[in-house]
């Protein structure tokens, strides 16, 4: 007959008590998993409402992109309609948009040359120009 064999490691006192206080920490830390999270941009989406998210994308919008694409989106001599057609949500999905704004964007369908980055925006801010954008991309489809 085989002859158990034993794990030092389990017979000491404070191997074990080192063992729950290390599962105690894993589990505190998977259910607190949000901790690290930014508070701020989650308690700003709260307390927006749609209304609220377009203005403060109007403004955004304003002071980043009117420059190059113009008033409501309508186009400049730097930049194309946000509004026309090949942008709407059907054709150019909202992670599509967001990648453009943070990493630029090649020329493709006009010829303005490639679309820089837009540096220093938050992924809360890019969605309420995004927002702000669709609310005149459904305008203009209304007309």
């Amino acid at each position: 007959m085989a002859r158990r064999r034993r794990i030092p490691f389990a017979r000491s006192r404070n191997s074990l008590i080192f063992l729950f206080l290390s599962l105690f920490i894993l589990l505190l830390l998977l259910t607190s998993g949000d901790y690290f999270a930014d508070k701020q941009s989650d308690k700003l989406i709260a307390t927006l409402d749609s209304a609220q998210i377009r203005k403060e994308g109007l403004k955004l919008y304003n002071a980043n992109c009117l420059s190059c694409h113009g008033v409501g989106g309508r186009s400049t001599s730097f930049g194309p309609a946000l509004v026309n057609q090949i942008y709407y949500k059907g054709n150019l999905s909202d992670r599509a948009f967001s990648q453009a704004v943070i990493y630029g964007a090649p020329q493709r369908n006009w010829d303005y040359g490639p679309m820089d980055p837009v540096d220093g925006l938050t992924q809360t801010e890019i969605a309420q120009i995004l927002a702000y954008i669709r609310a005149e991309q459904e305008r203009a489809q209304k007309r």
